[in-house]
């Protein structure tokens, strides 16, 4: 199962356990199998990539020189990261999804850890997090984010994390209907104003908002089809602002308080 449709909550109101989940055996070769066709993989490069690279960019030409990619996963944001910054490191619970962070990027430093338990000696200049703030269950998700914030150099440390299914956006309304006829949480979704409250109460403000994905996700249907329109679906976004809060993703830009 990818982000979105693993529930950060069973009919019988508990939280699953999203740390076990990404370090499965077997987990890392199917994630990155996501990326290499269809929506997410032209998402990536399309929309995605460029996005997070000219983020980075500007912190790095602020002055940041340092970065630490939170449940990094297979490596994509790290690797952005690697060409921008003098210091880059990778943290996750999960050693196959590092080991194939490492054979991406050679010249970046990971470690299996979890610091939401175990803290994080070091300090860094900018923390990203990517497909994870819907995925953890509330108390993982408050608690990783006081750990980031906890990290960050202060006045001037940032983190950048995504939404990959914003709860305004045309999946977020299938989702909610789903969720309403099985009357429990099968599919996750965030808004913006529940992100920006979510921040608040972990020490960060809310800078800025990125949205992105105007065109929804069909699934496994009409690649081709995606591949042509994503970008189109993002001009529209760009020119009307009402197009852009309903796109499937944001990105925000908080600073450590």
């Amino acid at each position: 199962m990818t982000g979105s449709t693993r529930s950060q909550l069973v009919s019988s109101g508990q939280e699953v356990d999203y740390r076990a989940s990404h370090a499965a055996p077997g987990y890392a070769a199917t994630y990155a199998k996501t990326y290499e066709t269809g929506f997410y993989r032209c998402q990536w490069e399309t929309i995605e990539r460029p996005l997070i690279e000219r983020l980075l960019w500007a912190r790095a030409e602020a002055g940041a020189e340092s970065v630490l990619d939170f449940a990094c996963g297979t490596g994509r944001v790290t690797e952005v990261a690697v060409p921008l910054f003098r210091t880059v490191i990778g943290v996750d619970v999960a050693p196959e999804m590092l080991a194939a962070a490492r054979a991406r990027c050679p010249t970046a430093r990971f470690v299996e850890t979890d610091i939401t338990r175990e803290g994080f000696p070091e300090r860094v200049d900018v923390v990203t997090a990517f497909r994870f703030l819907l995925n953890a269950g509330p108390t993982l998700r408050r608690e990783a984010l006081t750990a980031c914030r906890r990290i960050l150099n202060r006045p001037d440390g940032v983190l950048l994390a995504n939404v990959h299914v914003n709860r305004r956006s045309p999946l977020g309304a299938a989702y909610r209907v789903r969720n309403a006829v099985s009357r429990c949480v099968t599919a996750n979704m965030l808004s913006l104003r529940e992100t920006r409250r979510i921040l608040l109460e972990t020490g960060f403000v809310l800078e800025e908002v990125h949205y992105y994905s105007v065109l929804p996700r069909l699934g496994w249907w009409f690649p081709r089809w995606c591949e042509a329109l994503m970008e189109p679906a993002e001009r529209l976004g760009r020119r009307f602002r009402w197009a852009a809060e309903r796109a499937q993703c944001f990105l925000v830009v908080a600073r450590a308080r």
